[in-house]
């Protein structure tokens, strides 16, 4: 299901597209404004549901400050320059089971820009996409005591959801 010969399909332009949306910190609204691609173009995109032409992501990749090939290469690994440094990505629910707390409190954290371990970037249709350093995580456990003690604010090892949202938010 490639367009060319060592070109992406849409579904991996798309998980392309969004590791580099995280690694801007851009959102895909603001991708819009700055490319002026439609909301909803941008939204077929991320989805993987339609391939850009070639001419559109090269405005694409000159917006998020990275390249054409990082975005539309058959590769499934993310290149290099599309994953700012801080060792490797690491899934949400790897990092609540190291952590010791739901995959919701993590969400909540980086959404809330509470935990210094990654970031939480907001895409089209109120999605949102997270990436955890594994790195950041290593070196943030070191220095704090894993969720569920007095470091973040619980007393029990497995707080409910919205317990641990609030105590991030608040």
């Amino acid at each position: 299901m490639r367009n060319q010969k060592g070109r992406a399909s849409a579904k991996q332009f798309a998980a392309h597209l969004q590791e580099a949306l995280v690694a801007a910190r851009m959102t895909a609204a603001e991708l819009s404004r700055r490319t002026g691609i439609g909301k909803p173009s941008l939204s077929f995109y991320l989805t993987g549901r339609v391939m850009p032409q070639e001419e559109r992501i090269e405005v694409i990749a000159t917006a998020l400050g990275t390249t054409v090939n990082a975005l539309a290469d058959d590769e499934d690994e993310p290149h290099a320059e599309t994953v700012q440094t801080g060792g490797p990505r690491m899934r949400v629910t790897d990092a609540a089971r190291k952590m010791g707390c739901s995959p919701e409190f993590i969400r909540a954290g980086l959404r809330a820009e509470r935990l210094p371990i990654g970031w939480a970037v907001k895409l089209c249709e109120g999605r949102w996409t997270y990436y955890v350093s594994g790195k950041q995580l290593a070196q943030w456990i070191g220095e704090h005591a894993p969720c569920g003690t007095e470091a973040v604010g619980q007393t029990r090892p497995r707080a409910q959801n919205s317990r641990e949202s609030s105590s991030i938010a608040g």
